[in-house]
């Protein structure tokens, strides 16, 4: 996959300065939390469920590597992923991987806020108002 070069430094830098987020992929019955912690270029995605019970030992179940070599002269970045295809299939990657866009390289300050509460003021954070962001875009794509 590719992103245009002024997404990547909106989200890297974003993701400097919150690294951590919540994700809801959409189950059959409701909803599974995942937790993506940026690592310089990379971010990595552990269910909550795994974070829960070995704590910083979960493993990443999927993990996407930005490359800002052709940055400059293209502006663009090439996106690989690593998938534990035991947990995850190709779709619910790429949902999380579209969340992790909307979420850092929004324009929409308000949607940012969600990452910025979750960072820097946790006793806020609301976990319903991620599920609500993604029921809205998903009845938007339906219309």
């Amino acid at each position: 996959a590719v992103i245009p070069g002024a997404k990547f430094d909106l989200m890297r830098s974003r993701g400097q300065n919150c690294p951590t987020f919540l994700y809801a992929l959409p189950r059959e019955a409701g909803y599974e939390f995942f937790v993506g912690q940026w690592s310089g270029t990379q971010l990595h995605f552990s269910s909550l469920i795994n974070i829960q019970s070995l704590g910083q030992n979960a493993p990443s179940q999927l993990i996407i590597y930005h490359y800002p070599e052709l940055q400059k002269e293209k502006d663009i970045v090439l996106l690989t992923a690593e998938i534990d295809t035991q947990f995850l299939g190709t779709h619910e990657a790429q949902c999380l991987a579209n969340q992790a866009e909307l979420f850092y390289g929004t324009d929409c300050q308000e949607i940012f806020n969600l990452v910025k509460t979750f960072n820097h003021k946790p006793n806020e954070f609301k976990h319903t108002s991620v599920i609500a962001e993604i029921e809205r875009l998903r009845s938007e794509e339906h219309t």
